[in-house]
């Protein structure tokens, strides 16, 4: 009996087609390798085994709403969107990770639809399933693993990666895209499509080669670029391609596979002649936050030399580099050396945010750097909450106003360390050059802690200094010279 299409449409028209025919299993018997065989078996028997499991909840679960963005979600995981979307990444020049992305997504491709042609496995059977699409030519192909989830978890592991270690971007985003890609593969579930073990598949298919292309795309990017770079292609291709296992069904996964692979070295072909001639401007972006990783693995290094001299090359790095995507990932990767190293490096990183106050404004994750450096604020170490203070000062153009950092500084005038004292006083003096409204918050805790007899004459003097930013404000004034006059 032909598989049952239903066309998430308006009109809800059911539609029948032809059956994706399979070959007799003795074919299989006579072709196919006894490894090949035993893995195509296991596959199959578990297919048949959840055949009435996703008839059960397409009964149980299915409603309009549901249909139209389970079809919908399958729409952001097809050849036609990424078709679309992933130009715009390359318009925009992000460069290397425009460059890893398609590689990622089009080798997706590749390694599912070889993995599909070598098990050999159909699809869920129709009826009693009913499969919801838009395109029938998805289901004349076999069912393991799924293609869409094996580019969309793909897609989303290598994008995770940038956005969570390279442009600190909020988890709340990250979390948002995978509720996205969780949609697809659930919808290939509901849709009929697949059973659970093609969704499994694909989910580890996808994050292998993901991880696979986070840890090593600097050194195929490096090769791409190269001026063998074409040569290099040329050979993964027609490896990849000789590579591709032998059907005996007419499954079209070669043809997607032939495309998707042909558009990589298309892409390796227009890199190596586009990138490579203008590596001083074009990949400058991509040079920079290469630097950037070295020298954050520098200074996760044992040993202390390495680190310190890492952390003094940050400021010429964003003097050379001082694209706002670069500065304000290494001030984050510097936020979590600060909140994580001993004292010996702190001090060292608070001097490099003095260093560089000329990028600070560049910084677009503000708040996020702010929280890494309070957790060493809030800290039982004082030589701790000194180098804090000291660094928050330093950034002072950045963290003036935020209540979080006045707050905390204003907690430290009840410290009994004077060290502490004398970098809260410093750091309040430079806070008020940037926000003066910050001295209606200050003002009376100052007054307080210069009438203690506790504090050294030395350090009453830096409390009455730092409050000559009280002239604008004329009640203000009128306390100061009160005070003074006592």
């Amino acid at each position: 009996m032909p598989p049952h299409f239903q066309l998430d449409e308006d009109n809800d028209v059911i539609h029948n087609a032809e059956a994706f025919s399979l070959a007799p299993e003795s074919a299989y018997q006579a072709v196919y390798s006894p490894l090949r065989l035993y893995l195509r078996q296991l596959v199959v028997d578990e297919v048949k085994r959840e055949n009435p499991k996703l008839a059960a909840i397409q009964h149980r679960y299915r409603s309009p709403g549901l249909d139209r963005l389970f079809v919908f979600s399958g729409m952001l995981g097809n050849h036609s969107f990424f078709m679309i979307a992933l130009p715009f990444f390359h318009t925009f020049g992000m460069g290397a990770f425009a460059r890893g992305l398609t590689f990622v997504v089009l080798w997706s491709i590749y390694f599912s639809g070889a993995v599909k042609d070598y098990i050999s496995a159909p699809r869920p059977a129709s009826p009693p399933v009913v499969q919801i699409t838009r395109s029938p030519a998805h289901t004349l192909e076999y069912g393991f693993p799924s293609t869409h989830t094996t580019y969309a978890v793909a897609t989303i592991v290598y994008i995770s990666h940038f956005m969570l270690n390279v442009w600190h971007i909020s988890t709340v985003w990250v979390g948002l895209m995978w509720v996205c890609g969780a949609t697809i593969v659930a919808g290939r579930i509901y849709c009929g499509l697949h059973s659970f073990i093609d969704v499994v598949g694909g989910i580890v298919i996808g994050a292998i080669e993901a991880l696979g292309f986070v840890f090593f795309f600097d050194r195929l990017d490096a090769l791409m670029l190269s001026t063998a770079g074409p040569l290099y292609s040329v050979a993964i291709f027609y490896f990849a391609m000789s590579s591709i296992p032998r059907s005996l069904d007419p499954c079209p996964c070669c043809i997607d596979s032939f495309c998707a692979t042909s558009v990589t070295l298309g892409l390796s072909a227009l890199s190596m002649s586009t990138v490579a001639p203008n590596s001083d401007s074009a990949r400058s972006s991509d040079w920079a936050f290469k630097q950037l990783f070295k020298l954050e693995s520098k200074c996760r290094s044992p040993t202390p030399a390495l680190q310190v001299e890492a952390i003094g090359e940050f400021p010429k790095l964003l003097d050379q580099f001082p694209f706002p995507t670069l500065v304000s990932s290494a001030f984050l990767k510097l936020g979590d050396l600060f909140r994580s190293s001993p004292n010996s490096l702190r001090y060292h990183i608070a001097q490099v945010f003095g260093a560089s106050q000329q990028h600070l404004a560049q910084i677009t994750q503000t708040e996020e750097l702010l929280k890494r450096i309070l957790v060493v604020l809030y800290s039982n170490d004082p030589i701790a909450r000194v180098l804090a203070l000291r660094l928050i000062g330093n950034a002072s153009l950045i963290f003036a106003k935020f209540p979080e950092a006045q707050h905390s500084i204003l907690l430290r005038y009840q410290s009994s360390h004077p060290l502490e004292i004398v970098a809260a006083v410093q750091t309040t003096e430079s806070m008020l050059s940037y926000s003066p409204e910050f001295l209606e918050v200050v003002w009376e805790t100052v007054l307080s802690k210069a009438d203690d007899p506790n504090v050294l004459d030395s350090v009453r003097v830096q409390l009455i200094r730092s409050l000559q930013h009280a002239a604008p404000n004329l009640m203000l004034t009128c306390l100061f010279s009160e005070y003074k006059a006592r």
